[in-house]
């Protein structure tokens, strides 16, 4: 199969937002115990699932959208710089465009964060479409995204042209949802117990290998 298309999450798929995530919650949330936070981030669930979990449930929906905006101001200003690109990211990144393949970043992540990353690390250029969190758009699994702007910028695609990685359940249900393919990436937040049984197209377990296994 030749992919047209190439998507990608952003966090745990092309970069290691653990720390920089545990930092800002840290910040934001000083009191709340975050041991289990790699716990609460295997499902893929949005943030704000995330932040009811991390402190129970004792707050509003209101307080919780608050709170979520003042993580993500901090996270902006003051994490960023822990946040780390996967080993032989670029390089996988490259063999995708040498292909002659579209690249994209479909996320649940605060646009701005994914934007300001790529900008920093010059690899902003890689690609022909960043897809985060966006006002009125219903987040992965949901097909919005792809009905909603991917295939508008791409309206000769064929659903099944495109392959999207992630390392979640809700990156494997997102391009199922669409009709694609997908790549479930070892290296991430999800259980690879977990997240295999569930069926992806392909197992990734290192971006060094994976190349050769996507175009021949």
């Amino acid at each position: 199969m030749q992919y047209k298309l190439i998507s990608f999450d952003f966090d745990g798929t092309l970069c290691n937002t653990f720390d920089a995530i545990k930092a800002a919650l840290s910040i934001v949330i000083p009191n709340v115990n975050l041991d289990c936070l790699s716990d609460k981030l295997t499902s893929g669930e949005s943030f704000i699932a995330v932040l009811h979990a991390l402190t129970d449930s004792v707050l509003s929906h209101s307080e919780i959208l608050g709170l979520y905006d003042n993580f993500c101001q901090v996270y902006n200003a003051q994490c960023t710089a822990l946040q780390t690109l996967y080993p032989y990211t670029s390089a996988l990144l490259t063999d995708c465009r040498s292909q002659g393949a579209k690249l994209a970043i479909v996320s649940n992540k605060d646009e701005k964060a994914i934007v300001d990353f790529l900008d920093v690390n010059e690899l902003s250029c890689m690609f022909d479409l960043i897809i985060g969190e966006r006002k009125g758009l219903r987040k992965k699994p949901s097909a919005d995204s792809y009905h909603s702007i991917i295939q508008p910028a791409f309206p000769k695609l064929i659903p099944h042209e495109m392959l999207h990685f992630g390392d979640t359940l809700i990156d494997i249900d997102y391009a199922k949802a669409i009709g694609a393919s997908s790549v479930y990436v070892c290296h991430g937040f999800g259980r690879d117990d977990i997240c295999i049984a569930h069926e992806p197209t392909y197992v990734c377990a290192s971006f060094r290998e994976y190349s050769s296994q996507i175009f021949n």
